[in-house]
Order: C-alpha cells, then structure tokens, then sequence
C-alpha cells in the first residue's frame, strides 16, 4: 500500500489527467469490442437440424446434423457416434437446400465425433475449401462425394470401404493417410 501511495505523490496533475483518459479509452474499447463480438454471434443462426444415422442404431439419432447461416454462407455440421445413413438419393438430403454448389458456393462442412460411416449421398454437389474426413471413418458410401468442389480432400488410412463412384466427378485433390 506505501508503494501505491508513493507512486501517487510523484504523479502531477497533467499525468493524473492523462491516465484518466487512457482508461477511459482502455473501457470505451471494450465495450466496443464487446459489441461488435455479440453482433457477429447474432448472425449465425441455426437454420436447420436433425438425425441422419443409421436407423439400425439408436433409431437413427447417434448421428445428428446442423446447418447454420451466417450471411448466406452455410455451414454442415454432422456430429455423432456411429455409422450414418446411407441416403437413396440426392432428393432425401435433408441439408440439399442449402449446401450444395447450386444453392451455396461457400459451403463449410465439418464432420465431429466418432463417425464410422460416410452414407452414400452425403455430400453430393458440395462446395467447401478443405474437407478432412475423420480418422474414426472406416467407410464411404455410393456416390457420398458425387461431384464435389474442394481444394483437398483427406481421407484417413483406416478406411477400407471405398465404392467405386464415391468420388466420381470431382474438382479437388484427394489425399490419403498412410498407416502409421
């Protein structure tokens, strides 16, 4: 506390003056950053949501997805445990609307959780810049990458099942895992 006290009777007015106003400006900022932060939070806003596993486990709901908007650029988040549903066509996706080249070029795609199975059609006609599937994916479905735009695609070295069309019409260079 005496050093406190020392320091203080050695500051003269101006000084007093001017660290006043720093702090001022100091809490002036904050509160400004703050704002600013709530109102992008504001933006992204969960447009759709639901279960896409497997119906064999859990009825389907190990698996859920996520689309979010943030100003017309959508995200998909797939998120679970388990395999997800092998879709018939590209008609049944229920996120077709708003993740797809034709509908939302700026597509981000992430895939959380310990997902074993890509289902056929999941991702056809998607657009994202770097698509890295997870290390816990052991298969791909029919046509799950039809015609997809990435610049890279990783695919872990775990997984064994790989159709013949799982990438067919592609724009983006795929790489591969090798076993450690």
């Amino acid at each position: 506390m005496e050093i406190i006290c020392n320091f203080a009777a050695v500051i003269d007015n101006n000084n007093k003056n001017y660290i006043k106003t720093m702090i001022k400006n100091i809490v002036r900022t904050a509160i400004v950053l703050t704002l600013m932060l709530l109102t992008m939070t504001a933006w992204v806003q969960v447009v759709l949501s639901g279960y896409c596993g497997d119906p064999s486990v859990n009825g389907g709901q190990n698996v859920t997805y996520e689309v979010s908007d943030s100003q017309h650029h959508y995200n998909l988040i797939i998120r679970g445990s388990g395999p997800m549903r092998d879709y018939s066509s590209e008609n049944d996706l229920p996120w077709k609307d708003y993740v797809t080249i034709y509908e939302s070029p700026t597509t981000a795609i992430f895939i959380e959780g310990d997902i074993t199975h890509v289902g056929a059609y999941t991702f056809w006609h998607c657009m994202t810049e770097d698509f890295k599937i997870p290390a816990s994916v052991t298969s791909i479905g029919k046509l799950a990458f039809y015609d997809c735009h990435s610049v890279t695609l990783t695919i872990p070295a775990g997984v064994t099942e790989i159709p013949d069309a799982a990438f067919n019409y592609n724009v983006f260079l795929i790489q591969k895992e090798a076993y450690v």
